[in-house]
């Protein structure tokens, strides 16, 4: 958020990603007709544009690598219908809310399955969510790992040693601005 060269070049990536918009294409049209209709109804319910939705998601890639929905379920004010899902019978999705990366967690068992996603809230307290209620989408993701990896991190080091350099060079300037001279008059 401070390093202006990085936060320009995350600015141009966001931007670029979403240069073009956003869309629907498939081959059948009443397919689309019915993700359009579904569109329509969570952005009223969420009160924010799906374009806004995927902006944050954009951003959130770009500067973490990872990014979370967090998904409001409700059969009365969806225009969805029941789903089952490995035995499972899950409600319709209403809306889809943004979860900040800094402040999510992932709790997972000995074996690595997810028992579920937390948020730490600024008052200490967390909030936990299923993990069918969670997209967490993810970039430059090891081997292994469950998020993926910030393309921020190889150049850290590279940041702080060009802090340095110009930290320096300031104090070379701010030191030799004012020389001081001595002249001596005259021979022995």
């Amino acid at each position: 958020d401070v390093e202006s060269l990085v936060m320009m070049g995350n600015i141009r990536k966001t931007g670029l990603a979403l240069k073009a918009g956003t869309g629907w294409t498939g081959k059948n049209p009443e397919t689309i007709k019915y993700i359009k209709k579904r569109q329509t109804q969570i952005e009223l319910a969420q009160n924010r544009s799906f374009f806004s939705l995927w902006d944050q998601i954009i951003k959130d890639i770009v500067k973490y690598s990872n990014s979370f929905l967090v998904k409001v379920r409700d059969t009365e004010t969806s225009g969805g219908s029941i789903r089952t899902i490995d035995e499972k019978e899950l409600e319709p999705v209403t809306a889809y809310f943004h979860l900040m990366p800094e402040t999510a967690q992932v709790v997972r068992d000995e074996f690595g399955k997810i028992l579920k996603y937390r948020q730490k809230l600024p008052s200490g307290k967390y909030r936990d969510f299923k993990p069918e209620d969670v997209i967490h989408f993810t970039f430059n993701r090891k081997g292994g790992f469950f998020v993926g990896t910030p393309t921020l991190v190889p150049v850290i080091d590279d940041i702080r040693a060009l802090r340095r350099i110009e930290e320096n060079i300031e104090l070379l300037v701010y030191q030799h601005l004012f020389p001081l001279f001595q002249y001596k008059i005259g021979t022995d």
